[in-house]
């Protein structure tokens, strides 16, 4: 029987998201699964280890994991899927015990991908270039000013290495807070070295992607769930609007829709490149002709896709990603 270790984060307090649907969703499938927590991963000689338990039965939202979970060899499982980003102040190490386990046990979204991919910044490495809209990233405030101050267009500033709608403004060069949101996302180091100096505080700088609006994602947005190289299913997001963030968390509502042909063949292209960097689980975020943006360690879309069309997408997406998975192992060990 298939041995599956998952790796969140939070194992105390299980939200009814991928955590629970994607556990429960193995378990049916007759795999075993023990769910591991992230920040817990280390070493034992030369051994991957990790405080993990088994899961004997269908989790609900709020089961506490880390009561029973005891060091396991890492080693020992058939697959690994990571389902959290390590904390930043423990980054460096968790990636580099995820790097080295990785080379004993095959990922459902390999390490490197999830480190240099899931991100704004590298959306051509996967995504047709003409699909990527026009986008400039730099920690340099002058540098990103100067291109809106020069343009008529509204622009998106946003972190690139964010999620959830976090701090992702709209502004134009006609907005008397333009300036300040672009010094701020840059970490307002024109401020701070006025008042400290650049000898005292060091580095401040910090990167944003400033990356020109597209006024029809305002009505044609849409999330498409992949899973194991293949799409699975679309919805369309639904603006709140008093906000121009098409987030769930911050207040859009979903409806099931079809792909269009072009949007089909883009996805399904998007689906081929992602799969070919190792990524079996994922989501991106278009709106015909462009990709916004690729979620691929814990992304949304399993559990709208069900709630709206009364099918059991967590079942479908795991046995295109159990099926590749298995596929990958067989093309390896060939």
């Amino acid at each position: 029987m298939l041995r599956v270790l998952v790796l969140f984060e939070n194992v105390e307090n299980l939200r009814n998201n991928n955590h629970v649907v994607i556990s429960n969703a193995l378990l049916t499938h007759g795999v075993r699964v023990s769910v591991g927590k992230l920040s817990s991963l280390g070493t034992s000689g030369a051994r991957t280890m990790c405080r993990a338990t088994e899961v004997l039965r269908l989790l609900v939202e709020g089961d506490n994991l880390g009561a029973t979970a005891s060091y396991v060899d890492a080693e020992s499982f058939d697959l690994v899927w990571v389902m959290n980003q390590p904390h930043a102040l423990i980054e460096k190490d968790i990636y580099q015990f995820l790097w080295h386990l990785s080379g004993k046990v095959p990922f459902v979204n390999s390490i490197e991908a999830i480190s240099f991919l899931n991100n704004k910044n590298n959306l051509s490495a996967v995504v047709p270039l003409e699909s990527v809209v026009e986008g400039y990233c730099s920690s340099e405030f002058e540098f990103l000013w100067n291109i809106v101050a020069e343009s008529d267009e509204r622009w998106i500033v946003k972190p690139a290495n964010d999620g959830c709608g976090a701090d992702v403004f709209l502004l134009s060069r006609k907005d008397t807070n333009a300036r300040a949101i672009l010094q701020s996302m840059t970490g307002n180091a024109v401020s701070k070295y006025e008042i400290y100096s650049p000898m005292v505080l060091g580095n401040v700088k910090k990167y944003c992607l400033l990356q020109k609006y597209v006024q029809q994602a305002e009505h044609h947005e849409k999330r498409v769930v992949i899973a194991g190289g293949e799409v699975i299913g679309s919805y369309g997001k639904i603006l709140n609007t008093s906000d121009h963030r098409s987030n769930r968390i911050q207040g859009s509502s979903q409806f099931l829709c079809e792909l269009s042909k072009q949007e089909a063949d883009l996805s399904v292209q998007v689906a081929k490149n992602l799969a070919g960097k190792g990524i079996l689980f994922a989501a991106i975020d278009l709106a015909y002709p462009y990709v916004f943006e690729v979620n691929m360690v814990n992304p949304g879309g399993v559990q709208a896709l069900s709630r709206l069309s009364g099918q059991d997408y967590a079942a479908i997406a795991i046995h295109k990603i159990l099926a590749a998975a298995i596929r990958g192992e067989r093309d390896v060990a060939a």
